[in-house]
């Protein structure tokens, strides 16, 4: 459906801040009163830690570029998808200035009222940017594909929350042959680990890696909006580290939590087009304390 402009004009207000022209007067026109940040390391933050936030990255990354694609729309709720890039200028997470050019993805969920935004939630790829940093990654080759949903109708309630009742029990039952009810054949996710995943890559990735990690992970989804076959969530995900190594990290039985974002696109019964993003250097912060 097509994103009303009230909130096409919100997101490229927020994609404006990243401009170093941008001003504290622009800032304050964007966001609302009582603005609410929820990104990883700071939610509940507001308009003067977004500053900060700001600054740091501006700080950290010469020619920044972000660009922002509205995905799906519902009343005041927008959710997006962005790809971040930037020159390593200045110290970035304990990593000093490389001087490499460094690029990842984030989704975004925002709260529009009376045209500026009142809330924000996301989740993004800094694990990738870590790992292009300290030489051990490389940006991603390719752009995210699309793929089509054969939409011939609107979906009910009940239908749009099926997908995320089937991956919470994917995850919870460690039954990643679940995958193929759930996500189509030409099932593409644009998430962590790479702008075009396969269902074949995403259901290996969990079945071998993450639930020989934490054997106990659970997720926990909140709906956020439904537009028509597009549905977009925000989760909570918690874990202990028992099990096989992660991130080259041996198991040390530490208990971690981490934030996802996620949108997807429904053909019929089953989800075809995922944007994903999981909060990752958080998680590998908490396996290294």
């Amino acid at each position: 459906m097509p994103i009303p402009a009230q909130l096409s004009a919100a997101l490229s207000a927020y994609a404006s801040l990243w401009r170093p022209a941008a001003t504290d007067a622009d800032i304050d026109a964007v966001f609302g009163p009582g603005f609410t940040d929820h990104r990883p390391g700071a939610d509940g933050a507001g308009v003067a830690e977004f500053r900060e936030h700001r600054m740091m990255a501006l700080a950290a990354l010469g020619r920044l570029s972000a660009r922002y694609e509205p995905i799906a729309a519902d009343g005041s709720r927008l959710a997006a998808h962005a790809t971040v890039s930037g020159v390593h200028t200045g110290e970035f997470f304990g990593v000093a200035a490389t001087g490499k050019t460094v690029s990842w993805r984030e989704v975004h969920l925002f709260e529009v009222r009376d045209g500026r935004i009142a809330e924000h939630w996301m989740d993004a790829a800094l694990l990738a940017a870590y790992l292009q940093m300290t030489g051990r990654g490389q940006p991603d080759g390719e752009p995210p594909r699309p793929v089509p949903s054969g939409l011939a109708r609107s979906y009910t309630t009940a239908e749009q929350q099926a997908p995320l009742d089937a991956y919470t029990s994917m995850v919870a039952g460690h039954d990643a042959s679940t995958a193929r009810q759930l996500y189509t054949d030409d099932y593409l996710q644009h998430g962590p680990f790479g702008s075009n995943v396969t269902r074949d890559e995403f259901e290996a990735g969990n079945r071998d890696i993450v639930w020989k990690a934490m054997p106990d992970i659970s997720i926990q989804l909140t709906p956020f909006l439904a537009d028509g076959e597009l549905v977009a969530y925000r989760g909570l995900g918690q874990g202990t580290h028992t099990g096989a190594e992660l991130f080259g990290i041996p198991a040390a039985g530490k208990h971690t939590t981490f934030t996802e974002t996620h949108i997807i696109r429904l053909r019929e019964a089953k989800v075809c087009e995922h944007w994903l993003q999981v909060d990752l250097l958080g998680l590998l912060s908490q396996l290294r304390s």
